[in-house]
């Protein structure tokens, strides 16, 4: 009985134990966004008449600093002028559990600080799903842009 307390504890935990250290060797990370406490999106919905898609803001906060991940068809203006759209991949709960070593979730910012996760991850390819758009065990991973305030209150 102990052992299955046990095993289902391990099981229930969050399945993001990484650190800070493995993340800087990772080319790709995925940041998992569940709202909850310390998470917002906001819908900016459609920055121009010309534009088809809606703009979205996803920000991991904590009392003194937050990290804001930003989705667009276009990620800057060179992508713009080269019409290459931010990637979108739509994958299962197998990808989630096989790549647990790239996933962070707001609980790994809390761990490792704010400011010494984005360093970490500032120049990687990164890539968000928001956990409440499943549909039919899958998600909808989006391409985003790394934003951050370090403003001391």
């Amino acid at each position: 009985m102990k052992y299955l307390i046990y095993i289902l504890f391990l099981n229930s935990s969050l399945i993001f134990s990484q650190n800070l250290e493995s993340i800087k060797s990772k080319d790709t990370i995925y940041i998992i966004f569940n709202p909850q406490s310390n998470q917002e999106r906001v819908d900016i919905g459609k920055l121009s008449k010309l534009s088809d898609h809606t703009t979205l803001l996803y920000t991991f906060f904590n009392d003194n600093h937050n990290i804001s991940f930003y989705n667009d068809k276009y990620l800057n203006f060179d992508n713009i002028e080269i019409n290459k759209e931010s990637a979108i991949k739509i994958l299962d709960n197998n990808f989630l559990r096989s790549n647990k070593e790239t996933l962070l979730d707001i609980e790994f910012f809390l761990r490792n600080g704010f400011r010494e996760t984005f360093y970490a991850i500032q120049k990687k390819h990164i890539f968000l799903v928001d956990l409440s758009e499943k549909n039919n065990n899958r998600y909808i991973f989006r391409e985003v842009l790394i934003k951050s305030s370090f403003e001391e209150m």
